[in-house]
């Protein structure tokens, strides 16, 4: 017993420094970018965005952008949004 409480402690915290833990639905969340869109930057960022949005399994935010792109996930200039997925 003692040791499936330390077996399931240990994935909690490994799993935590990667993903949120969703409470309520009992998800796992990793979070990643994706980008950069260049030629017709917004409309196809915003567009890719709105499709990849399917609550509860992607939750993707609106586009910004950025002209020295995502510290220490990619360094290119333009259009990027930052989107949530389940891995469970």
């Amino acid at each position: 017993m003692r040791l499936t409480a330390l077996a399931l402690g240990m994935v909690s915290v490994l799993a935590i420094p990667g993903g949120i833990a969703n409470a309520a639905s009992a998800r796992t969340y990793l979070t990643a970018f994706k980008g950069p869109f260049i030629e017709n930057g917004e409309f196809l960022c915003n567009r890719y965005s709105s499709y990849t949005h399917s609550p509860p399994d992607v939750y993707a935010y609106p586009c910004f952008y950025t002209a020295t792109g995502i510290p220490g996930y990619d360094p290119r200039p333009g259009w990027w949004f930052k989107y949530r997925y389940s891995i469970d």
